[in-house]
């Protein structure tokens, strides 16, 4: 979900809320319990139940009073480019900040994306968009119970997990592989610092 919004941010951290009705905590939590309940070892989505690894960030409540399943594995931190690359997951679960985007794009992975603040939520509107995954807004400022916000979230996020990994899941994959295949046609640092570069030329007196 981020390190800014399982960090210690004042605005936009753990304990904060980005102006919206939950904190990064209560936001983190309802995504955790959506995907350990449709992904976990009695996932019914997957056969058999797929491997879930969970980079919580450094919170020591980042996973309170929630009930890990064994195919779950949950680390502080993990080398996310090495584990997309390698892995190829079904679906990547993400905030959708800039640098995992690209990353998830590069490789092709269905995309559940939940932003939580800044370019995560037009970033979080393209997935949807181009057909690669879908969204879970974070919730706005409501009148309504606070554990009912929470509870509408997470079925939001489980609702999501079953329309990208339920039947057919050939859509999203076509549509992840169309765009990861554009992008490595672009020609990435290197055209781009050769495009640099003659501008730089053309712009000089």
């Amino acid at each position: 979900m981020g390190t800014v919004v399982t960090g210690d941010d004042t605005v936009h951290g753990w304990t904060s809320t980005s102006g919206s009705a939950l904190t990064g905590k209560q936001i983190c939590h309802a995504v955790y319990r959506a995907d350990f309940a449709e992904q976990g070892d009695s996932c019914k989505l997957l056969s058999p139940p797929p491997l879930v690894v969970v980079s919580t960030g450094p919170q020591p409540d980042a996973l309170e009073l929630i009930e890990r399943p064994e195919n779950c594995l949950c680390f502080k931190s993990v080398p996310q480019v090495d584990l997309l690359r390698l892995a190829k997951p079904a679906l990547f679960v993400t905030n959708a900040g800039q640098n995992p985007f690209m990353e998830s794009l590069s490789i092709g992975t269905p995309l559940l994306v939940c932003p939580g603040f800044g370019d995560q939520i037009p970033n979080a509107a393209n997935a949807q968009k181009l057909g690669i995954g879908e969204k879970v807004d974070r919730p706005t400022q409501s009148e309504a119970d606070i554990a009912e916000v929470v509870a509408a979230y997470e079925a939001g996020v489980s609702n999501a997990t079953r329309k990208v990994l339920g039947e057919p899941r050939e859509a999203f994959l076509d549509k992840t592989i169309d765009v990861a295949a554009e992008l490595g046609q672009a020609g990435g640092v290197e055209k781009a610092v050769h495009i640099l570069l003659a501008e730089t030329k053309k712009s000089k007196p």
